[in-house]
């Protein structure tokens, strides 16, 4: 059975490419149509030329939606013979507001300037770009296993709890991933480590993911004054800072590890960070009552590893470890 591309005659092309005439045919002088035509010069500015990363449109065939979000969904593909992973950023955005249209272009261009300069095996390799309107494209590599919150998931529906030498490996993975990002110059900050966004390959090996684009394109809410979905950051997973909006604290390299911390808590327990509350509810427990996942863990089953949670989640930033620390640590632990 043929899967469809990407290509000028396929479905999802011509769908896409209707969507923009349509906006762009209701025509005449400071109308959505020209607003339309000035946002796709706009995106056309902002991702210039790159033979190194751009991969041409026709070149890649969709095989089936893998995940879907607000403002995006992924597809297992292929290109040139291999499987893929392509994410799509939904393009009607770009011609129903003008200014969602900029902030989106304006995270695509971050999110693939950031992703070609990054290497590293625990990071989901960037393969390259489609940038001409009406595609927006991220090609990634595909990690066959999906997300470690998905394997938590199917480890949680038959009541196990992920094995010490693998839990500790994935520790030490992700923890690797975010010193290399934290030691580029200037540090990369993640902004959205958590669960979801951390992948596994054939061999179960953690590999991070989403750059940035989600960081842009992030509705923010509040509730008394405080973010509940703070632009990058997702609340269950959010440093305490980050949830109060703090000048200069909100996204920092203390920030990222402050969620690995939630994610070595979701290994060690095996389960969902604040099940049962809201977002508002999270950032009330949290940023004003200080209480913290730790204080209820009981299952003391690997020490080490819960010792180093607990100086993740330390509510002061200056009192969590860096990521270098978290290698180290975890290191030393060995195998377990």
């Amino acid at each position: 059975m043929a899967h469809p591309s990407l290509g000028p005659s396929s479905t999802a092309a011509t769908t896409i490419t209707s969507a923009s005439s349509a906006v762009a045919d209701l025509a005449g002088d400071g109308s959505p149509r020209e607003e339309a035509v000035q946002t796709q010069w706009s995106f056309r500015r902002v991702v210039s030329r790159d033979p190194d990363f751009e991969i041409p449109v026709d070149e890649l065939e969709l095989m089936e939606r893998i995940a879907v979000g607000g403002f995006s969904e992924v597809f297992k593909a292929r290109y040139q013979g291999a499987v893929v992973a392509v994410k799509r950023i939904f393009t009607h955005e770009l011609d129903t507001d003008v200014e969602q249209s900029e902030r989106l272009l304006d995270a695509f261009r971050n999110e693939v300037r950031t992703l070609r300069r990054l290497r590293h095996p625990n990071l989901c390799l960037y393969m390259g770009f489609c940038g001409k309107q009406p595609h927006l494209l991220i090609v990634m590599e595909f990690c066959a296993r999906g997300s470690l919150f998905g394997e938590l998931r199917r480890l949680e529906s038959k009541r196990e709890l992920p094995a010490k030498v693998w839990r500790r490996a994935v520790a030490l993975g992700v923890a690797r991933g975010l010193q290399y990002l934290h030691s580029r110059s200037p540090p990369i900050v993640h902004c959205d480590i958590k669960s979801s966004n951390i992948l596994l390959d054939n061999s179960r090996r953690p590999k991070l993911a989403d750059f940035n684009l989600a960081t842009a394109v992030s509705s923010i809410a509040t509730v008394g004054g405080v973010t509940t979905a703070a632009a990058g950051g997702t609340p269950q997973y959010q440093a305490p800072e980050a949830m109060l909006g703090h000048a200069q604290l909100a996204h920092t390299t203390c920030t990222d590890v402050y969620s690995f911390g939630v994610v070595l808590w979701e290994l060690l327990t095996g389960r969902v960070p604040w099940a049962g509350r809201s977002q508002a509810q999270v950032v009330a427990a949290v940023a004003f009552r200080g209480e913290n996942l730790m204080d209820s863990y009981v299952e003391q089953h690997d020490a080490e590893l819960e010792g180093l949670a607990r100086a993740c989640l330390q509510k002061d930033p200056s009192e969590r470890p860096s990521a270098s620390d978290l290698v180290h640590a975890i290191g030393q632990m060995g195998p377990g």
